[in-house]
């Protein structure tokens, strides 16, 4: 299943109050389409993302309703109001365009410092730890921040971030996490990873 229907079919659980899914992904006020397309134009526009990236981007924002949300220990930056995403500010800083003015020229240091071939163009998610997960000038998604002084690759493009490490077996080979872990617990319930039962 691609990423596409799998995130559909975790909205439309969490829409009719699937309980685990409310304690893990965070919804905010949907945007209308109209919104979702104008916002992400001026953000491919101002921070030049590739058109790969901005067809991925475009699809996780229009099925999603251009909210902030997040796949266990992984938040997704917003197009629209919301929760930050560590916290309840209800301000701007949590949302996409301005969470990169504010912060992508520190990632692009980190980049720039570690490996010179890097450039990172966008911040779009960040994990429990405040680490980035970046994209790339050639659609790549690498990690780095605060506990990450070089930048580790961690998908192809965004489409296999989203498929693989949010939604898929790489969740585990990122985060080794635990095998009651709530969200491996979902990606078990929906079968987005296999049970060992």
């Amino acid at each position: 299943m691609a990423w596409q229907n799998k995130l559909r079919t975790l909205i439309a659980a969490h829409k009719q109050g699937h309980e685990e899914l409310n304690e893990e992904i965070s919804y905010g006020a949907p945007l209308d389409s109209g919104r979702v397309e104008s916002s992400l134009r001026e953000i491919v526009q101002e921070f030049e993302i590739d058109p790969k990236t901005q067809r991925s981007l475009q699809d996780l924002y229009s099925i999603a309703d251009g909210v902030r949300f997040a796949f266990g220990t992984i938040k997704i930056l917003g197009l629209a109001e919301g929760r930050f995403a560590f916290g309840q500010r209800n301000d701007d800083s949590g949302l996409l365009g301005h969470f990169n003015r504010d912060y992508l020229q520190i990632a692009q240091d980190i980049g720039q410092r570690a490996l010179p071939s890097i450039s990172i163009c966008l911040i779009f998610g960040l994990d429990e730890v405040g680490d980035y997960f970046c994209v790339t000038n050639d659609g790549t998604v690498v990690s780095a921040g605060h506990t990450i002084t070089q930048p580790q690759v961690r998908a192809d493009s965004v489409d296999t971030f989203l498929d693989d490490v949010c939604l898929g077996p790489g969740f585990l080979r990122l985060y080794e996490p635990e095998e009651d872990d709530p969200w491996v617990e979902i990606l078990k319930e929906f079968e987005f990873i296999p049970s060992k039962d």
